[in-house]
């Protein structure tokens, strides 16, 4: 589940010099209202430079896994550079298919992604076998089509959202927003 929800100021940014260090603040900001315990396995869907799977990292700790997940192999090259922890374990996302077991994963957090899929309800479908019973999936959208000046996809709404959660077999919570420009849906796998 999700801790209260505050209001998080949240700014669209390249990452690179200081730009990668504010781009961290703020995914650890919109990580920090999730309840992800220490230990947990958890998969950082089309994880890109890393800011949401290195604040994963932080609230997992040691004893836990984040599965960095990208349909690139950039994530993949910047792990072998050795600038990640450990518990990072980037990994090639390919044809909607999860390279990871049934039922390992204890939440799986989605960060501006839904509309970089081909076929997302797919993918959805195939992180519900990996998560298990009870698990939850977070996804962070924008919450306007025009809020960081770019186009945004139609998948980029909380109603598109919901519904792509539903299809996939999710329960699903209505849209909430974090920031004035972030919104959060929340999916649980049925038992």
């Amino acid at each position: 589940m999700m801790r209260e929800a505050r209001m998080i100021n949240v700014r669209r940014r390249e990452i690179s010099g200081d730009g990668w260090q504010l781009e961290l603040r703020e995914a650890e900001q919109l990580v920090s209202i999730l309840s992800i315990r220490s230990g947990a396995e958890v998969a950082d869907l089309l994880a890109g430079q890393g800011c949401f799977s290195l604040a994963l990292s932080a609230r997992v700790g040691r004893a836990g896994i984040v599965h960095a997940l990208d349909l690139s192999t950039d994530i993949v090259r910047f792990a072998e550079n050795g600038v990640i922890p450990e518990q990072i374990r980037p990994t090639r996302w390919i044809d909607n298919h999860l390279p990871i077991p049934d039922g390992c994963l204890d939440y799986a957090v989605g960060a501006f992604c839904l509309g970089e899929l081909d076929h997302p309800v797919a993918s959805l479908t195939d992180l519900r076998r990996a998560l298990r019973p009870g698990a939850s999936v977070a996804i962070f959208e924008w919450r306007q089509r025009t809020a960081i000046g770019i186009h945004l996809p139609a998948t980029s709404s909380p109603a598109a959202c919901e519904l792509m959660l539903d299809e996939a077999g999710f329960e699903t919570g209505s849209g909430q927003a974090v920031s004035d420009k972030v919104y959060l849906v929340l999916g649980r796998r049925r038992l």
